[in-house]
This record gives structure tokens, sequence and C-alpha cells, in this order.
């Protein structure tokens, strides 16, 4: 898994690219650690990510809880056909989000049909 970093006025974007699974978690981990430490915005683009497995929203839903806690926003974008298929066969489709204090509410959560916003 590659990633870019990129710091705007509206806050940070990290793109993913490629796999997204297991044996990138520890880099993934340090990265969205870094990033939800550098700035009150943070924005994860999967529209890249060609394979995923369930680690990925593990480390995705532990980031944002954090950032939830820290006082910070962090939102997920542009799911790849790859990131939908594994948030369906996975159960992370939700009705009711999991983070109530949540400014942007959970990252799952059906809005208007759609998965993620």
């Amino acid at each position: 898994m590659d990633s870019k970093v990129e710091h705007t006025d509206n806050g940070i974007m990290l793109t993913l690219y490629g796999d997204a699974t297991i044996q990138s978690a520890v880099d993934l981990k340090g990265v969205l650690a870094r990033e939800i430490g550098g700035g009150d915005s943070l924005t994860v683009d999967l529209a890249y990510v060609t394979d995923c497995d369930v680690s990925l929203f593990q480390l995705l839903c532990a980031a944002h809880k954090r950032a939830v806690s820290d006082g910070k926003a962090m939102r997920v974008s542009n799911c790849s056909p790859a990131v939908s298929r594994v948030v369906s066969s996975g159960g992370f489709r939700r009705d009711i989000g999991c983070v109530a204090k949540a400014q942007d509410g959970c990252f799952w959560q059906r809005k208007d049909g759609e998965v993620t916003r």
C-alpha cells in the first residue's frame, strides 16, 4: 500500500493506493496516527484501494474514535469498488452510527442509500 498526504486549506487529505490489507496494517496505523495529530480535519480517500480486508476498517474506525475524542474531524471519501464490496460482505453497513459524539457520524452508516458520504 502506498499513500499520499496533501495539506490543504480544508485540512489533510490522505489518499491510499493499492492493497490495504493486514500486510500493510502497521504502516497504515502509523500514517493515520501521524496525520490525525497533524491537523483539525483528516479526509481519507479510498478511491484507489484495489484490495482490502477487515484490518482497513478496524484501523479507520479506531482512528475515527481517536479523532472524535481529540475534538477533530475525520471523514472517508470515494470508496473504491473493492472497499464497497468489503463494507457489504464484512457487515460494516450500519443503520445507526457507532460514535454518537462524532460530528459527521459513523463512516459506514447509510445516508440516502449510500454507505459513505
